[in-house]
Protein backbone atom coordinates (compact mmCIF):
# COMPACT_ATOMS: atom_id res chain seq x y z
CA UNK A 1 0.00 0.00 0.00
CA UNK A 2 1.78 3.17 -1.45
CA UNK A 3 -0.11 5.36 1.14
CA UNK A 4 0.68 3.72 4.23
CA UNK A 5 3.43 5.31 5.50
CA UNK A 6 4.94 8.95 4.28
CA UNK A 7 7.26 11.54 5.78
CA UNK A 8 6.75 13.20 9.08
CA UNK A 9 5.07 9.69 10.67
CA UNK A 10 7.45 8.32 13.85
CA UNK A 11 8.36 4.87 14.62
CA UNK A 12 8.46 3.58 18.20
CA UNK A 13 11.51 0.97 17.74
CA UNK A 14 11.05 -0.55 20.97
CA UNK A 15 7.07 -1.16 20.34
CA UNK A 16 7.09 -1.38 16.34
CA UNK A 17 4.35 1.32 16.88
CA UNK A 18 3.47 4.07 14.03
CA UNK A 19 2.04 7.50 15.10
CA UNK A 20 1.82 10.62 13.90
CA UNK A 21 2.94 13.31 16.64
CA UNK A 22 2.24 16.97 16.85
CA UNK A 23 5.00 19.66 17.95
CA UNK A 24 4.28 19.57 21.13
CA UNK A 25 4.57 15.35 21.35
CA UNK A 26 0.64 15.04 21.16
CA UNK A 27 -0.09 11.73 19.45
CA UNK A 28 -2.56 11.54 17.02
CA UNK A 29 -4.57 8.77 18.27
CA UNK A 30 -6.23 8.30 15.22
CA UNK A 31 -3.14 7.71 13.30
CA UNK A 32 -1.27 4.71 15.43
CA UNK A 33 -0.68 1.42 14.05
CA UNK A 34 1.19 -1.89 15.35
CA UNK A 35 2.05 -3.17 12.18
CA UNK A 36 -0.98 -2.60 10.06
CA UNK A 37 -3.28 -2.82 12.29
CA UNK A 38 -4.68 0.50 14.08
CA UNK A 39 -4.54 0.68 17.55
CA UNK A 40 -8.14 1.69 19.66
CA UNK A 41 -8.31 4.40 21.52
CA UNK A 42 -7.50 2.43 24.82
CA UNK A 43 -4.70 0.62 23.36
CA UNK A 44 -3.03 4.40 22.71
CA UNK A 45 -3.60 5.21 26.14
CA UNK A 46 -2.47 2.06 27.81
CA UNK A 47 0.91 2.10 25.72
CA UNK A 48 0.96 5.87 25.97
CA UNK A 49 0.20 7.58 28.66
CA UNK A 50 -2.38 10.86 27.87
CA UNK A 51 -1.31 10.50 24.35
CA UNK A 52 2.04 11.79 24.66
CA UNK A 53 5.70 11.26 24.43
CA UNK A 54 7.11 11.46 27.84
CA UNK A 55 10.86 10.94 27.26
CA UNK A 56 13.66 12.88 27.70
CA UNK A 57 15.50 13.94 24.42
CA UNK A 58 18.55 11.39 24.87
CA UNK A 59 15.72 8.57 25.03
CA UNK A 60 13.52 10.03 22.52
CA UNK A 61 16.62 10.27 19.93
CA UNK A 62 17.26 6.60 20.82
CA UNK A 63 13.66 5.15 21.08
CA UNK A 64 12.19 7.19 17.99
CA UNK A 65 12.53 7.43 14.56
CA UNK A 66 11.31 9.94 12.36
CA UNK A 67 10.42 9.16 8.83
CA UNK A 68 12.52 12.41 6.84
CA UNK A 69 13.16 10.73 3.24
CA UNK A 70 11.51 8.79 0.49
CA UNK A 71 14.19 6.19 1.64
CA UNK A 72 13.17 5.36 4.60
CA UNK A 73 9.79 4.51 3.29
CA UNK A 74 10.02 1.02 1.99
CA UNK A 75 12.52 -0.15 4.52
CA UNK A 76 9.86 0.29 7.06
CA UNK A 77 7.32 -0.92 4.94
CA UNK A 78 9.35 -3.94 4.85
CA UNK A 79 9.85 -4.20 8.59
CA UNK A 80 6.17 -3.61 9.51
CA UNK A 81 5.37 -6.54 6.38
CA UNK A 82 7.85 -9.40 8.17
CA UNK A 83 6.60 -8.38 11.86
CA UNK A 84 2.96 -8.63 11.29
CA UNK A 85 3.85 -12.21 9.45
CA UNK A 86 6.07 -13.28 12.15
CA UNK A 87 3.08 -12.43 14.60
CA UNK A 88 0.96 -14.54 12.92
CA UNK A 89 3.28 -17.21 13.17
CA UNK A 90 5.72 -16.81 16.23
CA UNK A 91 5.22 -16.22 19.75
CA UNK A 92 5.79 -12.56 20.31
CA UNK A 93 8.90 -11.69 17.93
CA UNK A 94 10.16 -8.61 19.14
CA UNK A 95 10.36 -5.40 16.65
CA UNK A 96 14.19 -4.44 17.87
CA UNK A 97 15.44 -7.89 16.48
CA UNK A 98 13.07 -7.36 13.47
CA UNK A 99 14.12 -3.93 12.95
CA UNK A 100 18.19 -4.61 12.88
CA UNK A 101 17.81 -7.56 10.88
CA UNK A 102 16.06 -5.17 8.58
CA UNK A 103 18.56 -2.42 8.45
CA UNK A 104 21.18 -5.28 7.79
CA UNK A 105 19.51 -6.50 4.56
CA UNK A 106 18.97 -2.90 3.35
CA UNK A 107 22.35 -1.93 4.08
CA UNK A 108 23.90 -4.97 2.20
CA UNK A 109 21.64 -4.73 -0.43
CA UNK A 110 23.23 -1.31 -0.68
CA UNK A 111 26.39 -2.15 -0.08
CA UNK A 112 27.02 -4.83 -2.33
CA UNK A 113 25.63 -3.08 -4.93
CA UNK A 114 22.42 -6.10 -5.43
CA UNK A 115 19.55 -3.15 -5.82
CA UNK A 116 21.77 -0.80 -8.08
CA UNK A 117 22.65 -4.26 -9.91
CA UNK A 118 18.62 -5.01 -9.99
CA UNK A 119 17.54 -1.32 -10.86
CA UNK A 120 20.04 -1.18 -13.87
CA UNK A 121 18.53 -4.26 -15.73
CA UNK A 122 15.17 -2.74 -14.88
CA UNK A 123 15.49 0.67 -15.86
CA UNK A 124 12.10 0.89 -17.77
CA UNK A 125 10.50 0.03 -14.43
CA UNK A 126 11.57 2.88 -12.27
CA UNK A 127 12.32 5.29 -14.46
CA UNK A 128 10.31 7.56 -17.41
CA UNK A 129 12.54 9.00 -20.10
CA UNK A 130 11.85 13.34 -19.86
CA UNK A 131 12.95 14.77 -22.76
CA UNK A 132 12.23 18.26 -21.19
CA UNK A 133 14.33 18.04 -18.36
CA UNK A 134 17.22 18.61 -21.00
CA UNK A 135 15.12 21.74 -22.19
CA UNK A 136 15.16 23.11 -19.08
CA UNK A 137 18.70 22.60 -18.23
CA UNK A 138 19.78 24.08 -21.72
CA UNK A 139 17.80 27.14 -21.01
CA UNK A 140 19.25 27.57 -17.30
CA UNK A 141 22.76 27.35 -19.10
CA UNK A 142 21.57 29.83 -21.54
CA UNK A 143 21.05 32.06 -18.51
CA UNK A 144 24.68 31.34 -17.21
CA UNK A 145 24.07 29.25 -14.81
CA UNK A 146 26.70 26.44 -13.75
CA UNK A 147 25.09 23.05 -13.27
CA UNK A 148 26.51 20.00 -11.02
CA UNK A 149 25.48 16.77 -9.89
CA UNK A 150 26.78 15.56 -6.50
CA UNK A 151 25.87 12.07 -5.91
CA UNK A 152 26.95 9.13 -3.80
CA UNK A 153 25.59 6.91 -6.22
CA UNK A 154 28.48 5.26 -8.35
CA UNK A 155 28.65 6.30 -11.90
CA UNK A 156 27.46 3.02 -13.86
CA UNK A 157 24.59 3.40 -12.08
CA UNK A 158 23.63 7.16 -12.77
CA UNK A 159 25.11 6.69 -16.06
CA UNK A 160 22.14 4.21 -16.58
CA UNK A 161 19.94 6.12 -15.42
CA UNK A 162 20.74 9.81 -17.10
CA UNK A 163 20.69 8.05 -20.27
CA UNK A 164 17.46 6.27 -20.06
CA UNK A 165 15.70 10.35 -18.53
CA UNK A 166 17.57 12.67 -20.86
CA UNK A 167 19.80 10.93 -23.79
CA UNK A 168 23.01 9.63 -24.50
CA UNK A 169 24.70 13.42 -24.43
CA UNK A 170 23.03 14.04 -20.81
CA UNK A 171 26.80 14.61 -19.22
CA UNK A 172 27.61 18.15 -21.63
CA UNK A 173 24.27 19.22 -19.44
CA UNK A 174 26.37 19.54 -16.21
CA UNK A 175 29.86 21.57 -15.80
CA UNK A 176 30.64 18.53 -12.89
CA UNK A 177 29.61 15.85 -12.53
CA UNK A 178 30.90 14.11 -9.10
CA UNK A 179 29.44 10.41 -8.06
CA UNK A 180 30.45 8.08 -4.93
CA UNK A 181 31.15 11.48 -3.04
CA UNK A 182 29.82 9.46 0.30
CA UNK A 183 27.89 12.42 1.34
CA UNK A 184 27.61 13.58 4.68
CA UNK A 185 31.54 13.02 4.63
CA UNK A 186 31.45 15.39 1.40
CA UNK A 187 30.88 18.31 3.70
CA UNK A 188 32.22 17.40 7.08
CA UNK A 189 36.04 15.94 6.61
CA UNK A 190 37.96 18.34 4.30
CA UNK A 191 41.37 16.80 3.21
CA UNK A 192 39.28 14.16 1.00
CA UNK A 193 40.72 14.21 -2.55
CA UNK A 194 38.55 14.76 -6.12
CA UNK A 195 39.50 11.77 -8.09
CA UNK A 196 39.17 11.77 -11.60
CA UNK A 197 37.10 8.14 -12.70
CA UNK A 198 39.31 6.67 -15.84
CA UNK A 199 37.27 5.18 -19.05
CA UNK A 200 37.03 1.63 -17.17
CA UNK A 201 34.74 3.52 -14.40
CA UNK A 202 37.84 3.12 -11.68
CA UNK A 203 39.70 5.95 -9.61
CA UNK A 204 42.73 7.47 -10.68
CA UNK A 205 45.52 8.08 -8.25
CA UNK A 206 46.66 11.18 -10.25
CA UNK A 207 46.05 14.90 -7.92
CA UNK A 208 42.91 16.75 -9.43
CA UNK A 209 43.93 20.40 -9.47
CA UNK A 210 41.20 21.64 -11.59
CA UNK A 211 37.82 20.06 -13.17
CA UNK A 212 37.79 19.47 -16.83
CA UNK A 213 34.75 19.27 -19.51
CA UNK A 214 34.13 16.10 -19.88
CA UNK A 215 35.48 14.42 -16.88
CA UNK A 216 33.33 12.52 -13.95
CA UNK A 217 34.74 12.62 -10.67
CA UNK A 218 34.51 10.77 -7.28
CA UNK A 219 34.88 11.33 -3.61
CA UNK A 220 36.17 14.79 -2.51
CA UNK A 221 35.62 17.56 -0.10
CA UNK A 222 32.73 20.64 -0.27
CA UNK A 223 36.46 23.16 -0.13
CA UNK A 224 37.70 21.75 -3.14
CA UNK A 225 34.27 22.12 -4.90
CA UNK A 226 34.50 25.74 -4.19
CA UNK A 227 37.98 26.32 -4.86
CA UNK A 228 38.22 24.89 -8.30
CA UNK A 229 35.43 26.30 -9.21
CA UNK A 230 35.07 29.53 -7.67
CA UNK A 231 31.75 28.98 -6.41
CA UNK A 232 30.73 30.56 -3.23
CA UNK A 233 28.86 28.74 -0.84
CA UNK A 234 25.82 31.30 -0.61
CA UNK A 235 25.42 31.03 -4.82
CA UNK A 236 24.72 27.56 -4.93
CA UNK A 237 21.90 25.96 -4.76
CA UNK A 238 21.50 22.37 -3.79
CA UNK A 239 18.51 20.16 -4.32
CA UNK A 240 18.17 16.84 -2.58
CA UNK A 241 15.55 13.99 -1.52
CA UNK A 242 17.52 13.07 1.24
CA UNK A 243 16.85 15.35 4.20
CA UNK A 244 20.45 14.93 5.98
CA UNK A 245 22.80 13.57 3.90
CA UNK A 246 22.13 16.28 1.13
CA UNK A 247 20.37 19.11 2.90
CA UNK A 248 21.43 19.52 6.43
CA UNK A 249 25.19 20.02 6.02
CA UNK A 250 24.81 22.30 2.96
CA UNK A 251 22.68 24.44 4.87
CA UNK A 252 25.72 24.68 7.60
CA UNK A 253 28.17 25.38 4.84
CA UNK A 254 25.29 28.73 4.02
CA UNK A 255 24.54 27.31 1.03
CA UNK A 256 20.65 27.36 -0.55
CA UNK A 257 18.90 24.29 -0.07
CA UNK A 258 15.66 22.49 -1.99
CA UNK A 259 14.18 19.60 -0.60
CA UNK A 260 12.46 17.88 -3.42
Amino acid sequence: DPDFLARGVHFDTLTGTFMKVDAYHRIQSESVHQCFRKLSDEEVVDRYPGKRLFFSPVEHSNRFLQIVDIFQIPELYAWCAVLDYLQSTQDSPHPVLVREDIKNVTTELHVHGTLHSHIMRNIEQYLDPNPRLKDMLDMLRREKKQLFILTNSPYEFVNVGMKHIMGADWRDSFDVVVCSSQKPKFFEEKYRVFRRLTSHNTPAYGEVKQFKDGEVYCEGNVGDLHRMTDWQPCQILYFGDQMYADLAEPVLNQAGTLEQ
